[in-house]
């Protein structure tokens, strides 16, 4: 029925102006239900538990796009300087060299016989020198210290992922931060046509809307 009032056009709006249209609402909420001498008492956010949760969220989220960030400095660094801790092999019958990063590899592809001894050893000095140069700027630059951080702040998203989900929203403002958070940790492309992101997006929207 294309004169159905119940028909519509998807929104004019970017997905990028709808969430940060919706950040900014949705803290202004969480804002607002706090009291006014004390803005860091969860205990005064029970109208809408769902909303302190979605606040706690994106701390957790800001802080792993941070670090994510930051590892992803420091390995572009790192293998600008040494290279990854691997080497190439070229093998006969294939066209491409193989890449290797172990000692069982090497063995693995240059076999046992003695014809191969030289070559095989050969083979696992240059890695070992890789691996070792990796280490000694690894530890230079603290990009392993770096990988731990990223893995830790994602599993703490991850775990109050998990409990979002599970609180009941009292408020539009809640439920519009479920699907706020849902379209930034979950959508496969920036703006993507598919079922059902579109239909997520006039959703938020229209929350947004009401709970403003």
């Amino acid at each position: 029925m294309a004169d159905s009032d119940s028909s519509r056009t998807l929104p004019s709006v970017t997905r990028r102006t709808l969430l940060q249209m919706a950040t900014t609402t949705l803290a202004a909420r969480v804002t607002a239900m706090q009291p006014a001498r004390d803005r860091e008492d969860a205990s005064a956010c029970k109208q809408d538990p769902a909303l302190v949760l979605w606040r706690d969220w994106q701390a957790a989220n800001r802080k792993a796009r941070a670090l994510g960030r930051w590892q992803a400095r420091l390995e572009s660094r790192l293998v600008d300087a040494v290279g990854f801790p691997q080497i190439e092999l070229s093998l006969g019958g294939r066209t491409k060299p193989m890449i290797v990063s172990t000692k069982t590899e090497i063995e693995h592809w240059l076999g046992g016989e003695p014809e191969s001894a030289i070559r095989r050893q050969r083979a696992i000095s240059e890695l070992a020198a890789r691996q070792k140069a990796w280490t000694e700027m690894d530890q230079r630059l603290e990009y392993s210290r770096a990988q731990n951080a990223e893995r830790e702040a994602l599993e703490d998203e991850e775990d109050l992922l998990e409990t979002f989900w599970m609180t009941r929203a009292r408020t539009c403002a809640g439920a519009a931060g479920k699907l706020h958070a849902m379209l930034t940790t979950g959508e496969p492309r920036e703006g993507s046509e598919e079922f059902p992101w579109p239909q997520i997006r006039i959703v938020l929207e229209d929350l947004l809307h009401i709970a403003d």
